[in-house]
């Protein structure tokens, strides 16, 4: 069962990787709802001079959520705007970053349902790279794809700590930070 589990992950993030990456530079066209705001939400840190580290900085104290303005979120925004301080932009560049933590949540998913089989947690890594949430979400540059992966580990850690408080101490620093 290890050995199906583990096969059933590999095909999992496998498939999840070619379905959001393949022509992840392409344009459906018009811009999807969110990404003029997240453009210039980005322009406008861009105009300030505002350097990658100081972006970082800014998304770690933002309190407004993840959720609601996608370019000051913490996993997918700041990394974003690196890459594009350092890269310019392209529409790849706006998107990679969620496709990246879109993947992510993969093996994050089957480490989190492990504990009731490999074969258990193998199917539900692969339910998930083909749910349409997460390929929508993930493909199309936005921060869902971040706050996604945190509840995940979130639950994982917080999960595995109460299952094993006194061998996994540390899980407990890391749910919270999650």
């Amino acid at each position: 069962e290890r050995a199906s589990g583990r096969t059933l992950l590999a095909g999992a993030a496998t498939l999840a990787a070619l379905l959001l990456l393949a022509r992840l530079g392409s344009s459906p066209g018009l811009l999807l709802t969110w990404e003029p705001s997240v453009i210039e939400g980005f322009g406008e840190s861009a105009r300030a001079g505002a350097g990658a580290g100081k972006f970082l900085l800014e998304a770690a104290l933002w309190d407004e959520g993840l959720v609601s303005r996608g370019d000051h979120s913490l996993l997918y925004g700041a990394p974003t705007y690196a890459l594009l301080r350092t890269t310019g932009f392209q529409v790849w560049q706006l998107r990679i970053v969620a496709a990246l933590l879109a993947i992510a949540c993969v093996p994050a998913v089957f480490a989190m349902t492990r504990r009731f089989g490999a074969g258990a947690a193998g199917a539900a890594a692969l339910v998930l790279a083909v749910s349409l949430p997460l390929l929508y979400y993930g493909r199309y540059g936005t921060s869902l794809s971040g706050t996604l992966l945190g509840v995940l580990l979130a639950t994982w850690a917080c999960w595995d700590f109460v299952e094993h408080p006194a061998r996994r101490w540390w899980r407990g620093p890391l749910a919270g930070v999650a």
